[in-house]
């Protein structure tokens, strides 16, 4: 009778143990959400040792731990500064209202004449570039590239040109006083009408098939528009 006893209290106690540890085991786990960051967090610290565990999502803590989880997101930081403003209106011309360099390929800037006097083109690539008409005095295009680019009827007082590279370039009727060509490369450009040509710096310049202000053409005057500088 007594070893009956036993052995019910035996079999009593393993169940109520077992009740006991699974209760424990389901208030220290996991849910199993995968878009929380789950760790295991020791109840009281040991020394140097790890107080704190990264474990998976459906990993169960220790009895002596305690399971904490968050967000894997985080919270939203503030707000950033605002970035500068974009260049208004056509990028590939209006960039010249900061004087930088520019591959143009627009055939009307006159849209923007007011803002081309006095400003800074130097090294800038233009390509197919229509200045018609447009007040460009004392604007620098020194060591510039014009390649098929329109300059017709337009006011170049005092503008420079210098050690640029002037390919079929068109300069038909425009203002040349003072303008300041020398070391440039000009190569079928066009002069045609040109006004006060003979002002004009032309130290250095390399001529090619260009058309001069009264209309002949500079490989007929032994390469050259001098004396041929006026309409």
């Amino acid at each position: 009778m007594n070893k009956t006893k036993n052995f019910l209290l035996i079999i009593v106690a393993f169940f109520a143990g077992s009740v006991i540890s699974l209760s424990t085991a389901m208030v220290f786990a996991h849910g199993g959400d995968t878009s929380m960051i789950h760790g295991c967090v020791r109840n009281n610290a040991i020394g140097n040792l790890a107080n704190i565990r990264i474990v998976s999502a459906t990993t169960n803590c220790n009895s002596n731990e305690t399971a904490l989880d968050w967000n894997i997101q985080g919270v939203p930081g503030p707000t950033g500064m605002p970035g500068p403003t974009g260049i208004p209106g056509q990028t590939a011309s209006s960039s010249a209202y900061f004087g930088l360099p520019f591959f143009c390929t627009l055939h009307d800037l006159t849209p923007f004449a007011s803002n081309f006097k006095g400003n800074d083109f130097s090294s800038a690539q233009l390509n197919k570039c229509g200045f018609d008409s447009v007040d460009l005095t004392g604007v620098i295009f020194k060591k510039a590239y014009f390649s098929s680019s329109s300059i017709s009827n337009s006011n170049l007082t005092n503008a420079n040109f210098s050690t640029s590279k002037l390919e079929q370039a068109i300069f038909n009727n425009s203002d040349l006083q003072n303008v300041n060509f020398s070391g440039a490369n000009l190569e079928s450009v066009k002069f045609t009408g040109a006004q006060h040509m003979d002002t004009a710096n032309l130290t250095g310049v390399t001529w090619s098939n260009v058309t001069c202000p009264d209309g002949t053409n500079s490989d007929d005057n032994g390469n050259t528009c001098i004396g041929h500088l006026t309409p």
